[in-house]
């Protein structure tokens, strides 16, 4: 299941990137992917998924046609646009090296929660149990 997630998600930023490589200053865009709730058990009710946001960030990128890095952000425990714009770090690195930017937010944070609202989810024992590192990991590997 992982790869075929993986796969699905590499072909939709890359038809995201083929269309805006020939835009002079490409705008940097908002997507949701569809996540996995739980990782880790194969019951079916492991199989819900979840809204999880990203930003592909196409200012620096040097185009389809070539050998431009993708840079990943891995996002931190706050809400998405709380940062995107003060990680200065991977913003020289992408204009150095013509890269294109992809932001993930961190599960359960912004507009990444399964189930709501932050403090809502942490009033629910069951919720709360999906709210750890090893699912956040989880996120990262399956994207």
């Amino acid at each position: 299941m992982a790869d075929h997630h993986s796969s699905s998600i590499h072909h939709i930023i890359l038809r995201t990137c083929f269309r805006y490589a020939a835009e002079e200053d490409p705008p940097a865009r908002r997507f949701f992917y569809q996540q996995t709730l739980d990782h880790f058990n194969y019951q079916p009710e492991s199989y819900v998924t979840f809204r999880q946001r990203y930003l592909v960030n196409f200012n620096y990128w040097g185009g389809a046609n070539t050998a431009a890095p993708i840079l990943v952000y891995l996002g931190e425990e706050s809400d998405l646009d709380d940062y995107i714009y003060s990680i200065g770090f991977l913003v020289e690195k992408a204009a150095r090296f013509s890269a294109l930017l992809v932001y993930i937010e961190h599960r359960f944070y912004g507009k990444s929660n399964p189930f709501g609202s932050m403090e809502e989810s942490l009033q629910n024992a069951t919720q709360r149990g999906y709210f750890n590192s090893g699912q956040a990991l989880a996120d990262y590997g399956v994207f």
